[in-house]
C-alpha cells in the first residue's frame, strides 16, 4: 500500500504525462514467456509479475446433456512460498474472493467466448471425452495480476498437447491411450486467441494508462480489465470497484487494447517458434543412440518383407547363406493368391515360407533348419481356437523329428 507522499508523487508524474517506470500512458512493461519440454506447462512474465500455467487431462465420461463436448475449467492460486509475501497484510476471505474473481474472468475470456473447440475432445460420443483442468499460479506480483494470468492461460493452451487415442477392441475399454514418447501429442484447437489488458484511471478519468503497477494500482480511482483478439474481438469485460467510466473512455481502451493484443500475440508466435526448435532438439537427444525396433519377415507393404539377416538365428543364417536357389513348391501356383483369414499377408523368403498373421508377434519363431536334401511340403487346414481356418504345412523329411508336427499344429491353432 503506497502512502500519501508516494500517491501524490504519481499522481503529479500522471498529470505531465509521466510514468515513475519511465513506460508511455499505453505502453505496457516487457513480456516473456518460458515452456517446459514436455509441453506441460507455461510461464509468463509481465515486468516483475510472474504467474505459473499447467494443463491436466482427464479421460471420463461427458457431462450430461453434451455427449459429444470435452469441458475445460480454470483455479486461480497462490504459490504457497509467496503467499505470506504477497498478502501478509489482506483478510484471507477477501483474497479468496479475489482468486474466484479472477478464475472467473479467465474462464469468461477463454471458454464463454468459444476460445478453446469443444467438440474436439470428444473421443468416442456418450462415452469418453476429455476433462481440461487448467492450474493457475501466482508465483510474484507487481501488479496486473489479470492480465499475467491471461497470458500464462494462453501460452500453455497454445503449448499443451494432449496424448493421442486409438479405438481398439480386442483390449479392455476398446481405448488404448498412446504416451507422448511413443506417439506426438495432438495440440488444442482455439478459435481466436484471447488477451487480458488492464486499464486503471486517475485524477477522477481524466488519465487512463495500460498496464498498471503495483504503486499505480494502489494509487488509481479504477480499473477496467478487458479481453479482446487480435481480430477486434470482445471477448470479455470487467469494471473492478472504483470510479466509473464514461463509454468514450471505455471505447478508447478497447481500441487500444486491440493494438496491444497484436504486439502481444506476435511476442507469444516467437516465443512459439523458439520453443518447438528446443522440443524437437530435446528429443533428438532423448533418442540418440537408441536403436528402433527391429521387424523380421514382416512388411506392411504387398511385396516380401524386408530381412535383417544378421538379427537371425545362426543357425538360420548360415542355412540361408549355404542355400543355393529357393525352394520350391508345387502348390505355389494355387496358394499366392489365397489370403489367410485372419488379416495376415503371406510372405516368402528364399528358406521359408509361412503365414504371417496381422502383427509380427511371431516373426522370429519361424526358422528354417539347414537341410542337405530337398523337402517335401504338405499343407494342412485346421480351425484354430478363435474358429478360423489356418494353413499350416507338414514336412516329410528324415532330419526333421515327429514332434514339429505336433508343434506346428500348436502355433497354428493358437492363432
Amino acid at each position: 500500500m503506497a502512502n500519501n507522499l508516494e500517491k501524490e508523487f504519481v499522481l503529479e508524474g500522471l498529470k505531465l504525462r509521466h510514468r515513475t517506470d519511465g513506460r508511455g500512458l499505453f505502453a505496457c512493461r516487457p513480456l516473456e514467456f518460458e515452456f517446459g519440454t514436455k509441453d506441460a506447462y507455461c510461464i509468463a512474465r509481465l515486468g516483475g509479475s510472474v504467474a505459473y500455467a499447467s494443463v491436466i487431462a482427464e479421460l471420463d465420461q461427458p457431462m450430461g446433456g453434451r455427449p459429444s463436448e470435452g469441458t475445460i475449467k480454470f483455479n486461480v492460486d497462490i504459490a504457497r512460498a509467496q503467499y505470506s509475501t504477497l498478502f501478509k497484510n489482506k483478510d484471507p476471505v477477501r483474497v479468496n474472493h479475489y482468486m474466484i474473481e479472477l478464475g472467473r474472468f479467465i474462464e469468461r475470456s477463454f471458454r464463454e467466448s468459444k476460445a478453446i473447440d469443444l467438440e474436439s475432445l470428444c473421443v468416442q460420443a456418450g462415452r469418453r471425452v476429455w476433462h481440461l483442468q487448467v492450474d493457475l499460479k501466482i508465483l510474484n506480483d507487481d501488479g496486473n495480476i489479470p492480465d499475467v494470468l491471461g497470458y500464462a492461460a494462453l501460452g500453455v493452451l497454445r503449448v499443451y498437447r494432449r496424448p493421442d487415442v486409438s479405438i481398439d477392441s480386442s483390449v479392455p475399454g476398446g481405448l488404448v491411450v498412446h504416451s507422448l514418447d511413443d506417439r506426438e501429442g495432438v495440440p488444442l484447437t482455439l478459435h481466436h486467441f484471447p488477451v487480458c489488458l488492464t486499464f486503471a484511471s486517475f485524477d477522477e478519468g481524466d488519465v487512463i494508462v495500460v498496464d498498471p503497477s503495483s504503486l499505480e494500482e494502489s494509487t488509481c480511482d479504477g480499473r477496467l480489465t478487458i479481453s479482446v483478439t487480435p481480430q477486434g474481438e470482445l471477448c470479455a469485460l470487467q469494471k473492478a470497484q472504483g470510479y466509473g467510466m464514461s463509454q468514450t473512455d471505455v471505447m478508447q481502451c478497447i481500441q487500444a487494447g486491440i493494438e496491444l493484443a497484436e504486439s502481444s500475440c506476435r511476442v507469444l508466435e516467437k516465443a512459439l517458434k523458439s520453443h518447438a526448435v528446443a522440443r524437437v532438439a530435446s528429443r533428438v537427444r532423448r533418442t540418440a543412440g537408441q536403436d528402433s525396433p527391429k521387424r523380421v519377415g514382416f512388411s506392411s507393404g504387398s511385396g516380401p518383407a524386408p530381412m535383417n539377416i544378421e538379427s537371425l538365428d545362426p543357425s538360420v543364417r548360415d542355412a540361408m547363406h549355404a542355400a543355393d536357389e529357393p525352394i520350391e513348391d508345387e502348390d505355389d501356383d494355387d496358394d499366392d493368391n489365397e489370403q489367410d483369414d485372419a488379416g495376415g499377408e503371406r510372405i516368402t523368403v528364399d528358406t521359408a515360407e509361412a503365414v504371417c498373421p496381422g502383427d509380427d508377434s511371431h516373426a522370429d519363431e519361424s526358422k528354417e533348419q539347414a537341410v542337405d536334401e530337398p523337402r517335401q511340403r504338405k499343407y494342412t487346414s485346421i480351425t484354430n481356437s478363435s474358429g478360423k481356418n489356418v494353413d499350416i504345412y507338414k514336412e516329410t523329411s528324415d532330419m526333421v523329428p515327429e514332434q514339429d508336427d505336433a508343434m506346428q499344429l500348436k502355433d497354428a491353432f493358437l492363432r
